[in-house]
């Protein structure tokens, strides 16, 4: 089965708000096999809608549309889907039911215009919204299924996975069933070429490289028929994957390396204190956001100041007059200083511009009996720069976490 996910509403092509629904649709559909091949963004223009609609029929036999179900005059998805297939529009006394009890429970009013919210397709099936006034359906005529659902992806998420993708799933033969390789310490096009004979002569499983600040993630994509369990070609071709490039994948859970970071703290009864400069708290925070980090993360420090260093790291205000505030000597003297009872004292201290002299970072940890120190130059903008730095440090946190 093929499918065209269009996605409905000038707001998106504006840039007004972020179309997270086409992702969610398509990772839900490849779980059973149903394969996307566009994605389109259409505004609300009945003319160009039309014509979309048009186009999808011919190479599609599955359309999920998002957007256009509201009360307003320019709301027209229902409208333009009957006019292209010549299907009536019918009054469900359900839905009308059930718009009028939500006004009712909120204390206002039903408008007019919301009546229009409870006419559909004549035969559609309707789909229940829990969390709006408009309800989706499904329409399966001559062979095409249509499938219109709500912009917001509260009300149009809950709709696709417990009424879509089930229905969907009973018409499909095949499943895909993906696994996602994260790595870092390696670049996407190093890790391309190391595995280009596997990438090359792909075809079931699939392979995929996806590129991130500092990591890089592979996703490998067998497909099965429904109710097949063998996934032996996807594991021969991550074995392999693991022989090549092995010393850079910390995860087969398609985690971040954040997330792989203070798992591993935990496992290994570690804890950490972070004293930061030119990356203003990034690392301390990246860590933070991750469930579970008050476990392992003790303390963090923004010392931007040179006498911020002093007074609360303790470096010594020779070394900074020595060697500058952007050195291997004021960073071994942040990690010792910031490491206090904690087992891992971690320092950045850097310049975040980029260019040829500039762009520098230098990256201390103290941990056990030693205090190493990593250089690294950068020459990127000012904030992925930074963010540089904080995936190296991460990178240093899993060298010797493993």
């Amino acid at each position: 089965m093929i499918c065209e996910v269009l996605s409905v509403g000038t707001e998106i092509l504006l840039g007004s708000i972020v179309n997270t629904n086409s992702q969610v649709i398509s990772e839900s559909l490849s779980s059973i096999g149903v394969t996307v091949y566009k994605h389109s963004t259409i505004g609300d223009n009945p003319t160009r809608l039309k014509e979309a609609i048009i186009d999808s029929l011919e190479k599609s036999n599955i359309i999920i549309m998002t957007g256009g179900l509201g009360p307003t005059d320019d709301d027209l998805t229902k409208e333009i889907v009957c006019q292209v297939l010549g299907v009536e529009l019918e009054l469900d006394e359900m839905s009308l039911d059930q718009i009028k009890k939500i006004f009712d429970k909120n204390g206002y009013t039903m408008s007019a215009n919301n009546l229009k919210q409870a006419y559909f397709p004549k035969n559609s099936i309707i789909i229940k919204n829990n969390n709006g006034t408009a309800n989706g359906m499904i329409l399966n005529i001559n062979d095409n299924i249509i499938i219109l659902l709500p912009g917001p992806p509260n009300e149009c998420v809950p709709m696709l996975k417990h009424t879509v993708i089930p229905y969907l799933k009973k018409l499909s033969k095949y499943k895909f069933n993906s696994t996602y390789l994260n790595f870092i310490g390696i670049g996407e096009s190093e890790l391309e070429a190391k595995l280009s004979h596997l990438i090359k002569n792909q075809s079931n499983p699939t392979i995929a490289p996806y590129a991130n600040v500092g990591t890089v993630t592979l996703r490998i994509t067998e497909k099965t028929k429904l109710g097949d369990d063998d996934y032996s070609k996807a594991e021969e071709v991550i074995k392999e994957v693991e022989n090549i490039v092995g010393e850079f994948l910390y995860s087969k859970q398609n985690e971040s390396i954040e997330e792989y970071i203070v798992k591993k703290m935990i496992e290994k009864g570690e804890t950490i204190s972070i004293a930061e400069s030119c990356t203003g708290g990034m690392l301390s925070s990246s860590l933070v956001d991750v469930k579970g980090a008050s476990k392992v993360f003790a303390e963090g420090i923004i010392a931007y100041d040179n006498e911020s260093k002093i007074n609360r790291l303790g470096v010594k205000r020779a070394t900074i007059e020595k060697y500058g505030a952007v050195s291997e000597q004021t960073a071994r003297e942040m990690a010792i200083g910031i490491r206090g009872d904690s087992s891992i004292g971690i320092a950045i201290t850097g310049v975040s511009e980029g260019g040829e002299k500039e762009g520098v970072t230098f990256i201390g940890v103290s941990y056990k009996n030693k205090v190493n120190i990593f250089r690294y130059a950068f020459t990127s903008e000012r904030n992925i720069n930074r963010m540089k730095s904080v995936k190296k440090a991460l990178e240093i946190l899993k060298m010797i976490l493993n």
